[in-house]
Order: structure tokens, then C-alpha cells, then sequence
């Protein structure tokens, strides 16, 4: 008789247990209690635009009436909400969140997730679970890559056509005649005409 009472005290106890453990199971991107589940992609959840749609996954077991999605602000307004219906089914579901209640003053935010049992195959309990919910910028975009300038081409500048003679500079030169002692500037060649010779101004 009394291993009887300790076997039943076991069996209540590990079902109490196995009960609170499913109704916490939480992570940043899933949520599940009470035959109930849901997960969202993390990288899709962008401070919304007006009002946008953002996607989830979900499961339910045959035994859940229903189950239903919410979120909320820091002062615990519900910016959205969306029931899931169809037992025993799978698929995905979206809801709609407005940038008037969800906004980066507005964080931190939750989503809770709530399921229903039925009361004819399921146990008629209802759990909710929730964990914090996070929003990515609209304005968030990579590094820019930094690029190095070319580096200047050098150029060589052509060879002077001119020739030069080191003792006497352009432009300071002048050609004198040797019977008449008249002057003139000489060519940019530095060749004096017939007659006359090649002087440097000093």
C-alpha cells in the first residue's frame, strides 16, 4: 500500500515538473509551451516603416485549442497581436506592427507566446511563455571599404632640341659684329649670323 502512494506521489511529481519545464523553454528566437511552439528569423525584424508585416513559424499539437502571438513595449503595451488556429497543424502566420508603438525609446520589447489546451483531449490549461524581442535598425549597413589612391605615373620630360653650350646661358647672349660692333640678341640655336661672334652677357 504504501509503495503504491510513493509510486503515484512520483508519478504527480514528475509530471508537475515535466509541466514547468515546457512552459519556460525560451530562446531569442523561439518560444514553446503547452503543445505549442512558434520561431522567427532574427535578421528580419526591422524597426517597422509605417506598419510591417513580420513572419512566423509555428506548430501545435491536436490537443491545443488555440494559441496566440503578442508583443509589447516597455510600459507593456501591446503593439501586436495574432491568433493561431488549426489543431494539430504547422505552417506560418504574420502580424502586423505599427512604428507608433514600436520605436527605439519604445525598447525593450517582449513576445509572449499563450496556448490553450481543449478541455475534451487536452488537459484545458493554458501557459504563456515570452522572452525578450529585439529590433534591428533600418540605418545599419556595412563599413565602407577603404580604397588606397593610385599612385601618380611619372613622366619624363623630352630631351631639349636645343643645344648647349655650358659657358653661356639663353637668353643672356648676344651677337656682335666684329667691324661695326652692333649688337643683337642671339638665336635660341646660339649660332650667330656671318660676321659677327657670340657674346655672353655676365
Amino acid at each position: 500500500m504504501g509503495n503504491k502512494k510513493f509510486q503515484s506521489g512520483l508519478v504527480v511529481f514528475l509530471l508537475v515538473l515535466s509541466s514547468m519545464a515546457i512552459g519556460t523553454s525560451a530562446n531569442a528566437s523561439q518560444l514553446s509551451t503547452n503543445g505549442g511552439s512558434i520561431s522567427w528569423d532574427t535578421t528580419k525584424f526591422f524597426y517597422p516603416s509605417g506598419c510591417s508585416s513580420f513572419n512566423f513559424s509555428y506548430s501545435i499539437a491536436s490537443s491545443v485549442n488555440f494559441a496566440n502571438i503578442r508583443v509589447l513595449n516597455k510600459f507593456g503595451d501591446v503593439v501586436g497581436s495574432q491568433g493561431i488556429y488549426g489543431s494539430g497543424t504547422s505552417g506560418s502566420t504574420s502580424m502586423q506592427i505599427c512604428n507608433s508603438g514600436v520605436s527605439p525609446n519604445l525598447a525593450p520589447f517582449e513576445i509572449s507566446l499563450r496556448v490553450v489546451q481543449k478541455i475534451s483531449t487536452g488537459n484545458g490549461s493554458e501557459s504563456v511563455v515570452s522572452a525578450p524581442l529585439t529590433f534591428l535598425s533600418r540605418n545599419s549597413s556595412p563599413a565602407p571599404i577603404a580604397t588606397t589612391p593610385p599612385a601618380p605615373i611619372a613622366t619624363t620630360p623630352p630631351p631639349s632640341t636645343v643645344p648647349q653650350n655650358p659657358s653661356i646661358s639663353i637668353g643672356a647672349a648676344l651677337c656682335v659684329n666684329k667691324r661695326t660692333l652692333n649688337v643683337q640678341l642671339a638665336p635660341a640655336t646660339l649660332v650667330c649670323p656671318r660676321g659677327t661672334v657670340l657674346r655672353a652677357l655676365r
